[in-house]
């Protein structure tokens, strides 16, 4: 036990975190549909290219190869639980979403095609949620029995049992994709304020092009007692968000 050890690299604070979330939805399905032919390979292939795109552009972009990152990531499978923290987060949250998703709007339509499932209605797609509140980050280092070190973090507190149940929701609301809550509104609009970007302000309230859409006040059964302010964020947005 003397090679484990662990380090506080985040402890929660009032600048709070933003985290988002993401899922491939009907993985386990069509994993299930496929597992004995070849087809597995070229899914196996796929998700191969996408864990490598999203670890290149995270730690290629904020990564300081050190313990000082703002950042955490876990891996849950099928998807990606990822939270920034420091003077930014919200802002360097929605753009590290935003990437993912593109890429995955730009690449799953061929993917799905090659999967060639007898279904047309089965395909695979995505879920996305950003929310902003508390966490706190443990950053595990322990050497395995051949000497290798590995690390680990665990990102504990509200937050990502929130933004979970939050992504859920969009398989009520079918028709979106990519959900955020009124906190993480209010601290977008409020970051975006610190830097003078008028732009992204003006993009993220939008009634005019619909650019995000009020879902009303959910109960999401993270026990916050009134609920969250739930907002839909639709395609035009990822159009313009620059």
């Amino acid at each position: 036990m003397d090679r484990f050890k662990t380090k506080t690299i985040y402890k929660q604070s009032n600048e709070g975190a933003s985290a988002f979330l993401f899922d491939l939805r009907n993985s386990t399905k069509i994993t299930r549909f496929i597992s004995y032919d070849k087809r597995i390979q070229y899914h196996v292939e796929y998700m191969k290219e996408l864990h490598k795109y999203i670890y290149s552009l995270l730690y290629g972009n904020y990564s300081t190869g050190s313990d000082r990152d703002e950042f955490a990531i876990n891996d849950t499978g099928d998807g990606y639980l990822c939270v920034f923290w420091g003077k930014l987060h919200s802002i360097y949250c929605l753009k590290m979403a935003i990437q993912i998703r593109n890429y995955l709007h730009k690449t799953l339509p061929t993917h799905n095609e090659k999967l060639r499932l007898r279904k047309k209605d089965l395909k695979l797609h995505y879920g996305f949620a950003a929310h902003t509140g508390g966490i706190t980050v443990e950053r595990v280092n322990f050497n395995d029995k051949g000497g290798r070190l590995i690390h680990k973090d665990f990102i504990l507190g509200i937050l990502p049992n929130s933004v979970a149940r939050l992504e859920s929701l969009n398989k009520q609301y079918t028709e979106y994709n990519f959900l955020v809550s009124g906190n993480y509104k209010k601290c977008f609009n409020a970051h975006c304020k610190d830097i003078n970007d008028e732009k992204l302000i003006k993009l993220f309230n939008s009634k005019e092009k619909y650019v995000s859409k009020s879902l009303g006040r959910i109960d999401i059964n993270d026990g916050k007692r009134n609920g969250h302010i739930i907002y839909a964020i639709e395609d035009n947005f990822f159009e313009q968000f620059q």
